[in-house]
């Protein structure tokens, strides 16, 4: 009887569908880091946002009242009530979803 070297074509065949399973895992992987990054780089932009509002409304001195603006592709939103408590909101649409960065600061902002 002759025996030969090397694989059969199952071998090969289960071989390349482990393969094929990794590569998906892999793919799937880095699709999901992508997305991670985007929405990460909205935050960071989201959080510059309100940092920069609540710096503009410390210098100001600002009360009370309300606001919005749209800014970087999204909606800078802030309100201070009659205590003087201030929220300051970034929100911007990704992927059917919204990234919302939100401030709740005490009172005071003038005061600084």
């Amino acid at each position: 009887m002759v025996r030969r070297s090397g694989f059969t074509l199952i071998e090969v065949v289960v071989a390349l569908l482990v393969l094929e399973v990794g590569l998906l895992g892999v793919v799937g992987s880095l699709v999901l880091a992508a997305q991670l990054m985007t929405r990460a780089e909205l935050v960071e932009r989201g959080v510059a946002e309100v940092q920069h509002m609540y710096d503009s409304m410390s210098t100001t001195g600002v009360s009370r009242g309300a606001g919005s603006r749209s800014r970087d592709g999204g909606t800078l939103s802030w309100v201070v009530d009659e205590d003087g408590w201030s929220v300051i909101t970034f929100a911007t649409p990704v992927d059917s979803a919204l990234v919302t960065v939100d401030a709740r600061l005490e009172p005071g902002l003038g005061s600084r």
